[in-house]
């Protein structure tokens, strides 16, 4: 399992209508919700994309051989029923402009340590009323995104890394 590109192509061009993050029930869940405002935060668990006439899209993070990565794939099917936290993200503040915002661009990331099939990183451009926005949802170890079980997320704040991100991948939007 991995990354599904396809699936980012058919919500480009899309609104995004909601966003929801899942951190790992009990355990991560007070953090989240002290930090969900603030431009940039980690957790353990996943991440729901409701764009406009797509079903959710959910990105979650997997062990890839040696490695760790992010992975498209239903949270019940990786994490269980019940495992999971849903937390609206907010709209204010930082946030303002994300939801019904377009998803124009998907670029989709590795580091030389885990090697190209394993994506690590991936920054959705999205147009906004207030502008372009980039939102970033890392897999790693805070604070450093790479190869670890936790999620980084982050709103025009690409993540740390120890080693360099390499470009594994693209999408663009074109009237």
């Amino acid at each position: 399992m991995s990354v599904d590109v396809e699936a980012f192509r058919a919500r480009l061009g899309k609104t995004l209508q909601h966003l929801v993050w899942m951190p790992l029930a009990g355990t991560d869940t007070p953090d989240l919700v002290a930090q969900y405002e603030q431009s940039s935060f980690w957790y353990t668990g996943a991440v729901l994309l409701a764009f406009e006439d797509q079903p959710d899209l959910y990105l979650t993070w997997q062990q890839q051989g040696h490695d760790i990565g992010l992975i498209t794939d239903e949270p019940e099917l990786s994490w269980g029923r019940f495992s999971l936290d849903h937390i609206n993200a907010s709209w204010n503040g930082l946030w303002e402009g994300i939801q019904g915002s377009c998803l124009t661009d998907v670029e989709l990331f590795s580091i030389d340590d885990v090697g190209a099939s394993c994506i690590v990183a991936i920054k959705l451009s999205l147009r906004t009323t207030l502008g372009k926005r980039e939102l970033w949802i890392a897999s790693g170890y805070e604070p450093v995104a790479g190869d670890g079980d936790d999620l980084y997320i982050g709103l025009d704040v690409p993540p740390t890394v120890g080693a360099v991100l390499t470009k594994a991948g693209a999408l663009h939007f074109t009237l």
